[in-house]
């Protein structure tokens, strides 16, 4: 297991201060290759923000997201906005939305 860990780079991220997830993925987004993301629930605000970083890396690679409707909090304004994306990006940001309505993992893969 440490030979893993060794060639890998792993984070922890608190969301408090300079560690936040909006700073993790503005860093490694615009170098991303591929990026599978699981989120519980979406903002439109995030999305926003989040969405060109997206559509970039989905230029250089293929970009999943799996999201949920965890306790009503997905936006729906931000779901429509992630579709018009796969659309837009012939699929290569892809989204999936869990049935699960207790979905609640968070991952995120940068390659």
């Amino acid at each position: 297991m440490e030979a893993i860990l060794n060639r890998s780079n792993f984070h922890v991220i608190e969301n408090q201060g300079p560690n936040t997830l909006a700073r993790f993925l503005r860093s490694t987004l615009t170098k991303a290759k591929a990026a599978d993301l699981a989120i519980p629930f979406l903002s439109h605000s995030g999305v926003l923000t989040t969405l060109p970083l997206l559509r970039r890396a989905a230029a250089r690679g293929k970009v999943r997201v799996l999201t949920g409707l965890y306790q009503d909090l997905t936006d729906p304004k931000a779901l429509r906005a992630l579709l018009r994306a796969q659309e837009q990006t012939n699929e290569r940001l892809e989204v999936r939305l869990s049935r699960n309505r207790k979905f609640h993992q968070k991952l995120y893969i940068i390659k």
